[in-house]
């Protein structure tokens, strides 16, 4: 039984699939096994497999239907047998030779760690598939603030996800699954359940793998999406019982204004209306100034001469 599984979900990027296996068959640290499963409707995942010219030995599975991404990602799990699970989507790839080795590392050298993570290298995949060139990217890490805030609570995870995609991820073989009700949250929500019960996190500054960003992924849409984020926290936050806790409401509460919810969206989750008004307020008369400034700028009227002109309040 090897000893780390790399498990990868994939969803027709036959390209970058091909370029991760590169990635794996690079690395020196040779315990492992590679599970894809695979949601592409067509067989384009499966050439690259076929074709791409490496030593790794991979067991591929199409889904009979497919089964979304949670679904897929718990499907190449349940399929894997190593002591750790090691999570790389299809547009991420490993950064270095011995990327690999040092996750197993910060594992097998913390007994006590449930789960592992590392900065990451965000690189834009060109949109021309003949243009190769990956030159364009930047390196992002945990700030020490945030990693004292989640090693102190892991409930701040919630507020803000500070540990990174599951590919910049390696845990601990555990009974827990991605949950299929959640696709932004999807990752947030599994890293509180890993820590929920006990266990803690280790982390490497260093970009140990590559984060493909790109214009049509999912994240995107997410990101800009008001049903999306005022289901999905709301969801997370019921679920982990977190209305006890005035930075969860408060992140609940930001969300729902930021994304211009009403208070009724948010009222059966105990949140007052105090609370609400708490952040509402503020958000409101800035943005009324931002675009009373706009307005402004582009009639170009300078706001000092403007000076007898009354804001909204």
């Amino acid at each position: 039984m090897a000893k780390v599984s790399i498990c990868i979900p994939a969803y027709k990027d036959a390209r970058g699939v091909e370029r991760l296996l590169k990635s794996i068959e690079e690395q020196d640290y040779r315990d492992f096994e590679v599970i894809i499963t695979d949601d592409t409707p067509d067989d384009s995942v499966r050439d690259a497999v076929r074709r791409s010219e490496t030593s790794v030995d991979v067991s591929y599975h199409h889904n009979d239907k497919p089964l979304g991404p949670g679904g897929n990602w718990n499907r190449s799990i349940d399929l894997s047998s190593g002591e750790y699970i090691k999570i790389m989507h299809q547009d991420d790839w490993f950064t270095f030779p011995d990327s690999l080795k040092k996750f197993a590392d910060m594992l097998d050298q913390h007994p006590d760690a449930v789960l592992a993570y590392c900065g990451s290298r965000q690189v834009t995949i060109p949109t021309d598939p003949e243009d190769n060139d990956l030159s364009n990217y930047y390196d992002r890490c945990i700030t020490d603030e945030n990693q004292t805030l989640i090693e102190d609570d892991w409930r701040n995870i919630y507020v803000g996800q500070y540990i990174g995609a599951p590919s910049a991820t390696i845990y601990r073989r555990s009974d827990l699954r991605f949950d299929p009700n959640l696709k932004w949250l999807i990752d947030a929500d599994f890293y509180m359940g890993l820590l929920k019960n006990g266990g803690n996190m280790v982390c490497s500054r260093e970009p140990l793998i590559c984060i493909g960003v790109s214009a049509g992924q999912m994240t995107n849409e997410c990101a800009e999406s008001r049903e999306v984020n005022l289901r999905e926290y709301k969801y997370v936050y019921n679920k982990f019982s977190l209305g006890e806790y005035e930075f969860c409401r408060n992140k609940l509460t930001d969300i729902c204004v930021t994304y211009r919810g009403r208070y009724r969206d948010i009222a059966d989750c105990g949140i007052t209306r105090q609370e609400y008004d708490a952040v509402y307020k503020p958000f409101r008369r800035d943005l009324i100034e931002y675009y009373f400034d706009l307005i402004l700028r582009k009639t170009h009227i300078r706001k000092s001469d403007h000076t007898s002109v009354q804001r909204f309040a």
